[in-house]
């Protein structure tokens, strides 16, 4: 319990702390979004829609606690998901479910990476964005 008039947490804690958040983000990212469905061409080819950049900037991954143990079955082909947490910085764009996240820059195997967004985070109080985000790796 504190003493009379005074606080545990000070105010401006939070402020002071924020750039802890971002520092700790090595690497870089883009997100995108589709722009649309696409679009089927009179001869039946499908034309995909073009990816819109939301976020470029820098970020940190961890890999979740469950990650690869997922094994689902896509046809004859059996998959691997691989979930990670990230983080990017507060002031990103809105960032939604689906949205695809590429690694540009940080750890050579990090560098190329494309995950999918599988949920946002939020909290009252934010210093990153948070995301789950998962990757897919065909097996037999």
């Amino acid at each position: 319990m504190p003493l009379p008039g005074t606080r545990v947490i000070s105010d401006g804690w939070s402020d002071h702390h924020k750039p802890v958040s971002e520092w700790a983000m090595k690497g870089t990212c883009e997100i995108t979004i589709l722009s649309s469905g696409g679009v089927t061409q009179p001869d039946g080819s499908w034309i995909p829609s073009a990816q819109v950049l939301i976020y470029s900037g820098p970020f940190r991954m961890v890999r979740s606690g469950s990650s690869g143990e997922n094994h689902p079955i896509s046809g004859d082909r059996r998959l691997t998901t691989h979930t990670y947490e990230v983080q990017i910085k507060a002031s990103a764009e809105e960032i939604l479910t689906g949205d695809v996240l590429t690694a540009t820059g940080g750890e050579p195997q990090v560098i190329g990476r494309r995950l999918r967004v599988e949920s946002v985070r939020t909290a009252t109080e934010e210093w990153s964005r948070n995301l789950s985000v998962v990757e897919f790796e065909e097996g037999r």
